[in-house]
């Protein structure tokens, strides 16, 4: 096992489910989380740094707005080809600030930041 898995295995930790109350309800939460950042690859965004970097901002403005990070982000770990990688799991909400703070070269990350500040004047419908 190379060292950058074993390394990835060490940081899943154990969910406890004794509570089932506890249980439930994160269940219920994680229903929201429908997205995965590392989906955005394939809509023009770059390596992994540059999606990792896109979700750190978007955690930010989550948190200095007061909206519960564990509402909306989901460290999960994904297996491909004899790797595995973390990814994270998102909410529409994280999904789009994800998308919003994206680098804007990106052609996806200016459209969508135009056509919100546009919708936000008034100045025509969304694009």
């Amino acid at each position: 096992m190379s060292g950058k898995m074993k390394q990835a295995l060490t940081e899943i930790r154990e969910i406890n489910y004794t509570d089932w109350r506890a249980a439930i309800l994160e269940a219920l939460r994680d229903r929201q989380l429908q997205f995965l950042a590392g989906n955005l690859r394939q809509m023009g965004f770059g390596p992994d740094h540059e999606v990792l970097h896109a979700v750190e901002r978007a955690m930010r403005v989550c948190m200095s707005s007061g909206l519960p990070i564990r509402e909306h982000f989901k460290p999960v770990y994904i297996s491909h080809r004899h790797t595995v990688s973390r990814d994270w799991l998102l909410s529409r909400l994280a999904y789009t600030l994800v998308m919003l703070n994206g680098a804007p070269d990106n052609p996806l990350v200016s459209r969508l930041q135009l056509s919100l500040i546009r919708a936000a004047l008034g100045e025509g419908r969304m694009e």
